[in-house]
Formats: structure tokens, C-alpha cells, sequence
């Protein structure tokens, strides 16, 4: 079974080279089986085959192409034939293992993001909007390559790496802080809250049982718990004249919990619910590369009352997983 084809047979005079693997989507430490198919048109001395390992980024950011960034280039292995071979089709098998730590395969078309710009026309301001679309790939391939008489035979053949399913990767949230809360009206004491979490990878439109732990060794009681999901994104912009880093922050959904606590309790112990929305232009995979991240965060925002009807608050974000259906990134 041959893998998704990025370029097909590269045809000379010579002949052609065509990779065939053993099934089309892997996982990392993996090791794939692979043939190669030399078809030669005339008797030929062939030396080897170079086949190599390649991942590459690309982005596409407002028409503007970026120039593909290599993340992984190494010779998986040297097929040696050192001898001349006869017209027809020629079989090489080899095997290769992937490296252990790979990030998934990740193609995303989705983004839209609207940037409002203003002018001021005949004394009238104007504000028009633009919508700027954002396409990336981190894409895995083997190459094979057979150097005869100052020509290059070639085939690239993609590899779709798959996200490895694991325990080690999918470990509990389990963070406690504490702070000194104090405003304009005075210091109110030692405030501890604990988060807790069963695991740390979920799939969009999944629900996240979080477990919420409280004690006030200060003077005022808890008011409320604000919980949000924020995504993350960085990217590099491919745009004339340079190269210019961009982020931006979203808040996907938050839900606000009010009273969740009797107002004179000092320790306490509330199980909620947070439900990550179903909507594919909202909640992209979960990525972290050199041209582009996505990350997502549950954001902890704890009030307490205050003096003179004021409040005071503490936050704090843990890094979540979002994985995508059926434990796939590439879609």
C-alpha cells in the first residue's frame, strides 16, 4: 500500500522509482516496511538508493506562501545494488523504525480571523472588515533517490503519523496554590485552592469532570468560581520584508459559578462540569511547532469579598490537551 502520494513518479528517460508501504498511517517508534519499485527503460549501472526520513512545516498565511520549513531530514537507509541492472522492474524491500517522540500529522484550513481597519473619508470614518485566512501543514514523507548519469529518479510518499495512545501521556492535573489576598482596603489572610483533574487530553464536545478544593484561612468567604477555556495561537507571518510573530488569545467558553460555596465555610469540596464546545472553527488540535502552536488552557478565576462591598480574586490557568475525534490530528 503506498502512502498519500506528494509527488508521483518522477519519469526520465531511465525510468522511475515508486515507494510502496505497508499500510498508511503509523505511529511513532513504529517501524515501517517499505518496497521500492525501480523501473529502468535501458540496461543501467546503478550504485544505491538513498531513501530518507523528512517532515516539513508550511504555512499560508494571506496568499503569502512560507517558505517550508524543515523540522526532520535523515537517511533511513542506503539500498546498495553497485552493479548494472537489466531492462524491467526491479523490488527492494527495507524497513525503517520512526523516532519514538514525533508530533502528529496536522493539516489545518480553518482559521478565520477579522481584523476591523479604519479611514477616515471626506471627514467620515470608515471601517471596513478583513478576514485573513491561515493554512498549515506538518507533513511526514519518505524519499527515495537514485543518482544515474547527472539525473535524479525520485518519489516522495506521505506518512500520516498518528497520535501514540498512552497513560504516560495522558497524566492527571493535579496543581494546589495558594495566595495572600489583599486590596486598597487591607490584607484578608492565606487563601488555598486545588484543582484537580483525572486526565489531561480530551476530545471536543467531551465534558471535564474537575474537582475543586477550597480552604479559607483568611477573613472573607468565597463569592464565586469563573472557569474559561482559552486557546492560544502562534504564528509566524510570511510577509514581505520579514518575518513577523503573532499571537492571539480566544476565549473559546466560560461559565460562571455562583455562591458554589455557603459563604462561612473554610473547607470545601465542589465537583463540576465544564463542556468543551463541538464547533471545528473553535476547537483546532492541540499543536506545538516551530511555525505554529495551539494551545489550550482552563482558566481559574476564584472571587472573594472584600471590604466595603469591594471583591479581591485570584486566577490561575492549567494546560490542557484537545486531541481531536477519534484520537486523530490529521483530518
Amino acid at each position: 500500500m503506498g502512502g498519500n502520494s506528494t509527488k508521483s513518479e518522477n519519469a526520465v528517460s531511465i525510468g522511475n522509482l515508486k515507494l510502496y508501504f505497508n499500510k498508511a498511517e503509523f505511529l511513532p517508534g513504529e517501524t515501517v516496511q517499505a518496497n521500492v519499485v525501480l523501473v529502468l527503460t535501458q540496461d543501467t549501472y546503478c550504485d544505491a538508493i538513498t531513501i530518507k526520513f523528512k517532515a516539513t512545516e508550511q504555512m499560508i498565511y494571506k496568499g503569502n506562501i512560507q517558505k517550508p520549513y524543515t523540522v526532520i531530514d535523515r537517511i533511513a537507509q542506503m539500498i546498495q545494488i553497485q552493479k548494472k541492472l537489466t531492462r524491467g522492474s526491479h523490488n527492494f524491500q527495507f524497513s525503517y523504525q520512526l523516532p519514538n517522540v514525533l508530533q502528529p500529522s496536522y493539516y489545518l484550513d480553518k482559521v478565520n480571523e477579522r481584523m476591523q481597519s479604519s479611514q477616515v473619508r471626506n471627514g467620515e470614518t470608515i471601517t471596513t472588515d478583513q478576514e485573513e485566512k491561515l493554512k498549515f501543514t506538518l507533513m511526514y514523507m519518505m524519499v527515495s533517490q537514485l543518482e544515474i548519469k547527472d539525473k535524479n529518479i525520485l518519489d516522495m510518499e506521505g506518512l500520516n503519523i498518528m497520535k501514540i495512545g498512552s497513560a504516560a501521556n495522558n497524566q492527571p492535573i493535579n496543581d494546589t496554590f495558594s495566595e495572600v489576598l489583599k486590596n486598597f482596603y487591607g490584607n484578608y489572610g492565606l487563601y488555598q485552592q486545588r484543582v484537580f483533574i483525572k486526565r489531561s487530553e480530551f476530545n471536543p464536545g467531551e465534558t471535564i469532570p474537575i474537582q475543586l478544593s477550597f480552604e479559607n484561612k483568611g477573613s472573607k468567604p468565597l463569592k464565586s468560581v469563573n472557569v474559561k477555556l482559552i486557546r492560544e495561537q502562534n504564528f509566524i507571518k510570511p510577509e514581505s520584508g520579514g518575518r513577523e510573530n503573532k499571537q492571539k488569545k480566544l476565549t473559546i467558553s466560560d461559565i460562571n459559578l455562583i455562591q458554589i460555596v455557603p459563604p462561612k465555610s473554610v473547607k470545601e469540596n465542589v465537583g463540576i462540569h465544564f463542556k468543551i464546545p463541538d464547533d471545528p472553527k473553535l476547537i483546532l488540535p492541540s499543536y506545538n511547532g516551530g511555525a505554529f502552536s495551539c494551545r489550550y488552557f482552563l482558566q481559574f478565576t476564584f472571587l472573594y469579598n472584600g471590604a466595603f462591598c469591594s471583591e479581591v480574586s485570584t486566577s490561575r490557568q492549567v494546560p490542557i490537551l484537545i486531541i481531536g475525534k477519534n484520537d486523530r490530528r490529521f483530518n
